[in-house]
C-alpha cells in the first residue's frame, strides 16, 4: 500500500479498496447471519462466512489506518 500511496492517484485506489472490502465484509456477514440463499442454513457454512468477514474486516481496518502510520 506504501508503493500505491506514493503514485498519483493512489490514495483514491487505496480508499476505493477500503469501500470494496468494506462491502465484502458486510456481505460476508449478512450470509453468515441470514444463510447462504442457495444452501439453506448450515452451521459449517454460516461459520465460513463469519470467519471470512473478519478477514476482509481487518483488511479493510489495516487500510483506513495505514495513511495514519
Amino acid at each position: 500500500m506504501q508503493a500505491l500511496t506514493q503514485h498519483t492517484g493512489g490514495m483514491a485506489l487505496v480508499w476505493l479498496i477500503t469501500v470494496g472490502l468494506i462491502g465484502y465484509a458486510l456481505w460476508r456477514f449478512s450470509e453468515a447471519a441470514f444463510g447462504v440463499a442457495s444452501e439453506g442454513a448450515r452451521l459449517g457454512r454460516d461459520c465460513e462466512s463469519f470467519a471470512r468477514e473478519l478477514i476482509y474486516l481487518f483488511l479493510a481496518i489495516t487500510a483506513v489506518r495505514w495513511p495514519q502510520a
